[in-house]
C-alpha cells in the first residue's frame, strides 16, 4: 500500500507539530512584531499541512481512487483537522481560544498549497 514512507513520516510530524502549538500554551512575547502573526503563523501551518497531504495521496498511496482524488481528500482532510482544532482549543483549554478567523487563515493557506501547486504544475508542463 505504501510506496515510500518520507511523507508519511513528515506528515504524521506535521501534524503532531501543530496539535502541540496549538493546543498547549508556549511563552510568548505579549506584544507580537508583526500585526496578526499568529494569523499567518495558521496561514503557514495548514499551507504546509496541505502541500504534505497533497505529497503523501500522490507519492505513498497506491489507491487509485485516492490518487485520482488526493488534492480534494487533502483539502477535506486539511479544512477538518484544523476545525477540530479549534473545537478542542474551545472545549478544553483555559488558555488558547476558538476563533472564526483562525479557520479562515487555515483555509487561505489551504487554498494557496492548492494554487500554488496547479500553478508549479502547469509551469513544469510547459
Amino acid at each position: 500500500m505504501f510506496k515510500h514512507h518520507k511523507y508519511f513520516i513528515l506528515l504524521i510530524f506535521w501534524l503532531g507539530v501543530i496539535f502541540t502549538l496549538s493546543l498547549f500554551s508556549f511563552k510568548i512575547d505579549a506584544d507580537p512584531k508583526l500585526a496578526n502573526q499568529d494569523k499567518i503563523a495558521h496561514l503557514f501551518f495548514y499551507f504546509v499541512l496541505t502541500i504534505l497531504l497533497i505529497q503523501f495521496f500522490k507519492k505513498e498511496i497506491s489507491i487509485d481512487l485516492v490518487n485520482k482524488n488526493g488534492v480534494t481528500l487533502s483539502i477535506i482532510l486539511a479544512f477538518t483537522y484544523g476545525t477540530i482544532i479549534e473545537f478542542l482549543q474551545w472545549a478544553f483549554t483555559t488558555t488558547r481560544s476558538a476563533e472564526w478567523n483562525d479557520v479562515l487563515a487555515n483555509s487561505l493557506g489551504i487554498s494557496i498549497a492548492v494554487i500554488s501547486l496547479n500553478l508549479l504544475g502547469k509551469l513544469q508542463k510547459s
